[in-house]
């Protein structure tokens, strides 16, 4: 009689962790499938959950979150020679102007710049300012610019752009998306997402 009480016992307790369990598997397949949107960019996935500003995908074993979509900033133009400038040398000069109006969005990305930098292609990023600032007495400005330590620039601009000239690329915004697309727009092309 004993024996048959925990033969009882037991098949209760697996039942009722079965039942858990589906419920948790089903929990878990309606997030990944109908949780999020999905789209494909080249060979790259990108989701996006349900109430997310984010889209999300992995690139050489790393999870990424980006605002915009690849498709919808490719069409801003960037030259080999931005990508080839950067990804050819040690370090890297990041600079803006501290009085610039978007200077507190600038700010982010240009930390954010430095470690995607560093992280995907081990190049070191100084940041600074073009003026002398309570913080900094160095200035980097374009005429720091050289061969071997090209300065990346983020100013003001009637227009959304990104540009090279002697050793400085110029990453021209209008607004704070302005800027976040340039900067993702810079980001996709040194990571090989748009080509």
């Amino acid at each position: 009689m004993r024996r048959r009480g925990k033969k009882k016992e037991r098949m209760i307790l697996y039942g009722s962790a079965l039942i858990v369990a589906l419920m948790l598997l089903s929990t878990i397949g309606f997030f990944i499938s109908g949780g999020s949107n999905s789209n494909r960019y080249g060979k790259y996935s990108f989701s996006r959950p349900d109430r997310s500003n984010l889209w999300y995908t992995v690139i050489d074993g790393k999870s990424m979150a980006f605002y915009n979509f690849p498709a919808d900033i490719d069409h801003i133009e960037l030259e080999p020679a931005v990508l080839d400038k950067i990804k050819d040398n040690n370090m890297v000069y990041i600079t803006y102007d501290p009085e610039n109006p978007f200077r507190e969005s600038i700010a982010l990305i240009s930390l954010e710049l430095s470690e995607v930098l560093w992280d995907s292609f081990k190049v070191y990023a100084e940041l600074g300012f073009t003026k002398e600032t309570e913080y900094t007495e160095k200035t980097i400005t374009c005429d720091n610019a050289m061969p071997t330590l090209p300065v990346i620039y983020f100013m003001e601009s009637n227009e959304t752009k990104i540009g090279i000239e002697d050793n400085c690329i110029r990453i021209e915004g209008q607004s704070v998306h302005g800027f976040i697309m340039l900067y993702e727009r810079l980001v996709y092309g040194l990571l090989g997402v748009i080509e």
